[in-house]
């Protein structure tokens, strides 16, 4: 899954940027990508909004959307819940734009994962993971075991 992305011809574009300036000044996070002046020749421009993707949690999960760049670079207490298999509450604050990189997408649905009696974390993909947590597994038929 990608970014939202949504397409503009030139001559569309005139008239979206005054609101896109704006929207850009109270710290919402854009990226903008093959803007270029051909005359009369139209040019598309991709805009894509930053997202945390996050589907296959539930429960007492955080809520990321709506929120401000200050916010998202220094968010409190995230919480990431699978209500079958398990918690982690951060006990540090999260800078998700950091964790974004280039392509302004966090997505704990590939790089962090609770299952039966399993975490697994692909930090290479979320860089500033790192922090205290508290983790919680959910009683399981299985032993648990520590890798």
């Amino acid at each position: 899954m990608r970014g939202l992305e949504i397409r503009f011809d030139k001559k569309k574009l005139n008239k979206i940027l005054s609101g896109l300036i704006l929207l850009l000044n109270i710290g919402f996070i854009f990226a903008i990508t093959g803007f270029a002046i051909e005359q009369t020749y139209p040019s598309n421009v991709t805009i894509r909004a930053f997202q945390v993707i996050r589907d296959t949690y539930d429960g007492s999960t955080s809520n990321f959307t709506g929120l401000s760049e200050s916010m998202l670079r220094d968010m409190p207490s995230v919480v990431l819940e699978n209500t079958s298999h398990g918690r982690i509450g951060f006990n540090e604050n999260l800078d998700l734009v950091t964790m974004a990189e280039g392509d302004l997408i966090v997505n704990f649905d590939m790089d962090l994962n609770i299952s039966d009696n399993l975490i697994n974390l692909q930090n290479s993909n979320l860089p500033g993971i790192d922090k205290s947590v508290n983790i919680s597994l959910w009683a399981s038929d299985k032993p648990f075991k520590n890798c």
